[in-house]
């Protein structure tokens, strides 16, 4: 398992991975997967594109990776979405674009290309740098395909067979976020002083966590404060770094996710967040990054596309 993301990136995707890695044999799938697809197919793509929405064994692969997904990607209370599996002809592809809600977190697995060696799939950073994924038979690409603008060529093979598996997780997790300096100074009860470095690194955070275009703003909160107001416009984004005390966050229905000194966490601004300060000193004092990002159009596939192959 690979991370494709810069050095030092506090996301660490995308990240490519053999099916092998999350217990699924190839074989299984180049089997069970076109099983799908001659079960019945929908869409209006012709010889180019049709697919099947939520097969059985997309259901059942998605449903038990949620909660290995949600560990190796820090992020709690990942919940199975969707799944799809689509059959690709000679042309086919794929617009630039970001998945619609709530598809927080993509798998996308080439099972089968025949007359190609790899179907790329062109990924945005946040920071405007361009990845691409050469998607090679049997191999898997995890990517928070509602952040990061993504595409395909046309495909230059005969047929391509993808599976796509859809996660919601609400949450971005950076477990020690703030130095050991900074933490050590914290427990030893001088207070919650925040430096000028920590206000740029949580400034910095969400600026990597927004899609391109947002302007980073950083304010403090602390025990007063219940409840975060829902963000009014598409591609809004938030980091909260703990600075004293402990708190618990919950978003929605999920179930709260402790954080404690030098933790991080980033979510979408229209998630409903309700915080519990409960540090046993009464203090608790945290940065909140706020970024407002222009929304990126979801172009999907050139055909009437759902999902992001």
């Amino acid at each position: 398992m690979t991370a494709g993301a810069h050095e030092g990136r506090p996301l660490d995707l995308p990240l490519w991975a053999e099916p092998e890695d999350f217990g699924l044999s190839r074989e299984f799938l180049h089997v069970a997967v076109p099983e799908a697809l001659a079960r019945k197919t929908t869409g209006k793509g012709g010889e180019k594109r049709a697919g099947i929405f939520d097969p059985t064994v997309g259901r059942l692969v998605g449903k038990n990776l949620a909660t290995r997904m949600g560990a190796l990607l820090n992020r709690p209370g990942c919940t199975f979405a969707n799944a799809y599996v689509w059959r690709f002809g000679r042309g086919a592809a794929l617009s630039p674009h970001t998945d619609r809600a709530p598809l927080d977190v993509t798998m996308t697995v080439s099972v089968i290309l025949e007359g190609a060696d790899a179907w790329p799939l062109g990924v945005q950073q946040p920071n405007g740098d361009v990845l691409e994924w050469p998607s090679r038979p049997g191999t898997a690409l995890i990517l928070d395909g509602r952040w990061r603008p993504h595409w395909r060529r046309a495909f230059t093979g005969e047929r391509a067979v993808v599976l796509l598996l859809h996660w919601r997780a609400p949450a971005v997790r950076w477990p020690g976020f703030l130095s050991a300096d900074a933490c050590a100074r914290l427990r030893g009860g001088r207070g919650a002083a925040i430096e000028p470095s920590d206000v740029e690194r949580c400034a910095d955070l969400v600026r990597l966590a927004a899609p391109p275009g947002g302007t980073p703003e950083v304010s403090r909160c602390d025990r007063r404060l219940r409840a975060l107001p829902v963000g009014s416009a598409h591609g809004d984004a938030r980091f909260l770094v703990l600075l004293d005390g402990e708190l618990a966050i919950t978003m929605d229905a999920l179930d709260p996710v402790a954080l404690t000194p030098g933790d991080g966490i980033a979510f979408p601004a229209w998630e409903k967040c309700r915080l519990d300060w409960t540090a046993p000193n009464g203090r608790g004092t945290a940065l909140l990054g706020y970024a407002r990002t222009p929304p990126v159009q979801d172009g999907g596939m050139m055909e009437t596309a759902q999902g992001s192959p």
